[in-house]
């Protein structure tokens, strides 16, 4: 995962994760908490993706699992 400030460095160069990591972990709690309300996934939801075979701008995206890819629960 990745932490940059869009308004100072528009092209998301520098990664703050860890000179933030504050902040970074902040916003990964209420994500996770955020999260923690939706629905959960499930692999008959999975609707697959594009690769670089497929579309350019793809490059180096592999084919996915159709697995459901659901985050644990918030850290305590």
């Amino acid at each position: 995962m990745f932490l940059f400030n869009v308004v100072e460095d528009p092209m998301e160069r520098a990664n703050l994760k860890e000179r933030q990591k504050d902040v970074y972990d902040r916003l990964i709690t209420k994500w996770l908490k955020w999260n923690g309300t939706m629905l959960p996934e499930i692999d008959e939801s999975a609707t697959g993706n594009f690769t670089g075979a497929q579309f350019a701008d793809h490059i180096g995206t592999q084919p996915t699992s159709r697995k459901a890819d659901n985050p644990g629960p918030p850290p305590q």
